[in-house]
């Protein structure tokens, strides 16, 4: 497996600099995102019961919902490198992530089945990206006006894990 380079502005939303400048220029994304993988799983058991499904401020995700919408935003960001990876011309478009979270239904859910969940959408990502080869990498397509590169959907999608894992240790521990 080759060793995915960071994108450069211009191949990614602009906001979406705060993701991918989490990591050096020489980060491994598919060795982060199988690490991240772990970290996030030791990250919620460390987080009493009690606490998952209540947010830490009124208004704010819970712990649950911050897991959903790291998983939907996975989801969404593996489609659209696919699409890109394989030459597909349609212009995608953002999703609405409060009304995702809000039609979840995570709060009711256990925190073991989100775990399972986790980590089967993380495995199925891995097998994605690691199919990419130095030509696929480097295929862009647009979202909501945005040249992207799949390049730079596989550092989003470590990004936006690590943004939001943040946040959970910030507000939770």
């Amino acid at each position: 497996m080759f060793n995915i380079p960071k994108p450069k502005p211009g191949e990614y939303a602009p906001y979406a600099v705060v993701y991918v400048d989490l990591f050096t220029e020489d980060s491994d994304m598919i060795t982060t995102l199988e690490d991240s993988l772990k970290g996030a799983i030791q990250l919620v058991r460390s987080i009493p019961a009690e606490k998952l499904d209540q947010p830490f401020a009124p208004g704010e995700w819970t712990v649950k919902e911050i897991l959903s919408h790291i998983m939907d935003t996975e989801r969404v960001f593996t489609y659209r490198a696919l699409r890109f990876a394989r030459n597909d011309p349609a212009e995608l478009f953002p999703v609405d992530q409060d009304l995702y979270v809000q039609n979840s239904g995570v709060n009711e859910r256990s925190i073991e089945e989100i775990i399972e969940e986790y980590e089967s959408i993380r495995k199925s990502t891995l097998t994605l990206y690691k199919s990419f080869n130095d030509k696929s990498i480097k295929r862009s397509g647009k979202v909501s006006g945005n040249p992207t590169t799949v390049a730079a959907l596989v550092w989003l999608t470590a990004g936006h894990e690590a943004h939001h894992l943040n946040s959970i240790r910030q507000n939770y521990l």
